[in-house]
Parts: structure tokens; C-alpha cells; sequence
């Protein structure tokens, strides 16, 4: 059975929403803001997990091959090489090193460029790369066990911008701003716990907040302010 598409995204959000994002309720959320916020979070379940696509390319007896071309999906601001094989077929496959290929921008063009290697047309090159995941009204590329994943982190992301609504815009259907401030907070709780439950979903660990360290190297001169050795770390 293949993965539900965008509708079936829109009816599950809305039964983890409530009344607030009933059908029809457009107060806070429209359709269109609703389709953006779920296509949001498929870009960002598409960093988790993306769309891996195997495109082969014949030679052309060049080492140099435009990606619009060989690789359409491939994004330049988005999409990363796993590896690149050649010439494709062999057991085990041979992998070339990174050193051997780049990929190379000219004012127009985005291209795959190798080191040394020119492919002849009786040869073929095995390209794997990450793209992002699509979904639209037909057709998705989310694998049927992740939907209902991404349909959690989408409602996450409706609950956190119901937070920021209901915390700016006092409630007039009565309780004033008081209850506006509590349907913030009520709203901001759900968003953490159905985020947690989209990384226990795709196995992330819940403090993982997707940012990576930032370390920093330095040297540092061992030498005292009157030019000794320290005791206990003395020069080797």
C-alpha cells in the first residue's frame, strides 16, 4: 500500500488538534498555512531521513557530465553525494575515493567532474545521492512506515504556531486574555510532547536538538610568565 498522500496529512493533523483546527475552523490556521506548516515538516524529516536516488549515466568519452542533466532531482543548495561508482557493475562494487570526483559550479551549470577518469559510452557511472522527500495530492516519496511520523511532526509544528497565535492575539470568544495565554501554554506542551513522539518514532534521541557541537582547536604555550616548565606538565 503505498504512503498516504497530502490529504490524508491534513485529516490526521487535525484530529491531534481538535476543535481549534477543526474543518472548516480557519480562525487561527488556513488551508494554505496549514499544507505549508506539513510540507515544512517533510523537509525537515527529510534530514533525518532523505530521499536516496540512484541515477546510472552512460559515458560520454568526457569527465565532466551537468547534473541538470544525468541527476534532475539533484539540488545543489540541498542534495550531498554518498558515493559515486565506477565503472558500475563490478563485485564488489568499486566505490571511487572522493579525491577522484568533485562537484564543480560554473556560472550556469552544476556539474559532476572526476579527476583522471573519462567514461567511454560502452561505460557507466552509478551516482547515489540525498534529496528531499516530495508529497503532493497523488503521489509521495515517504516510505509507508514513516507517514504517520511526519504527520506527527507536522501537528508539533501546527501546535507550536497555534502557541504563537493564542500568546499574541487576545481569545475573544470569551475568558479574555488569560484564556488565550492558557490555550499558549496548553498548545506549547503538545508541541514538545508530539515532537518527542516523532523522534521516538524515527529512533532520534530526545535531546537531540538537530545542531551539531561546535569545538574549537588551539595551541597553548606550556611556558611560565617567567619562562619555565610547569611542575606537574613539564616539556617532553
Amino acid at each position: 500500500m503505498p504512503s498516504p498522500t497530502i490529504s490524508s496529512y491534513f485529516t490526521y493533523v487535525r484530529s491531534r488538534l481538535g476543535s481549534d483546527l477543526s474543518e472548516g475552523n480557519n480562525r487561527y490556521i488556513n488551508d494554505q498555512q496549514l499544507e505549508d506548516i506539513i510540507l515544512s515538516a517533510v523537509e525537515q524529516y527529510s534530514v533525518h531521513k532523505p530521499n536516496i536516488q540512484v541515477v546510472d549515466i552512460t559515458g560520454n568519452g568526457t569527465n565532466v557530465y551537468t547534473l541538470a542533466t544525468v541527476a534532475a532531482n539533484f539540488e545543489l543548495d540541498w542534495s550531498w553525494v554518498i558515493d559515486v561508482e565506477f565503472p558500475r557493475g563490478e563485485q564488489p562494487p568499486n566505490i571511487l575515493k572522493e579525491s577522484e570526483w568533485r562537484i564543480y559550479e560554473t556560472p550556469t551549470l552544476t556539474q559532476l567532474y572526476f579527476n583522471g577518469i573519462e567514461p567511454s559510452s560502452t561505460e557507466a557511472i552509478r551516482l547515489r545521492f540525498a534529496s528531499r522527500h516530495t508529497l503532493n495530492e497523488t503521489t509521495t516519496t515517504i516510505a509507508e512506515g514513516d507517514w504517520k511520523a511526519v504527520a506527527v511532526l507536522a501537528a508539533s509544528l501546527v501546535a507550536d504556531t497555534l502557541a504563537a497565535n493564542f500568546g499574541s492575539l487576545r481569545d475573544t470568544r470569551g475568558g479574555g486574555l488569560t484564556a488565550s495565554l492558557d490555550r499558549a501554554e496548553f498548545f506549547e506542551r503538545l508541541a514538545t510532547r508530539l515532537l518527542n513522539e516523532y523522534k521516538r518514532r524515527l529512533g532520534i534521541p530526545l535531546n537531540d536538538t538537530g545542531q551539531k557541537p561546535v569545538t574549537d582547536t588551539f595551541d597553548v604555550d606550556p611556558s611560565t610568565t617567567h619562562g619555565t616548565g610547569l611542575l606537574t606538565h613539564p616539556r617532553r
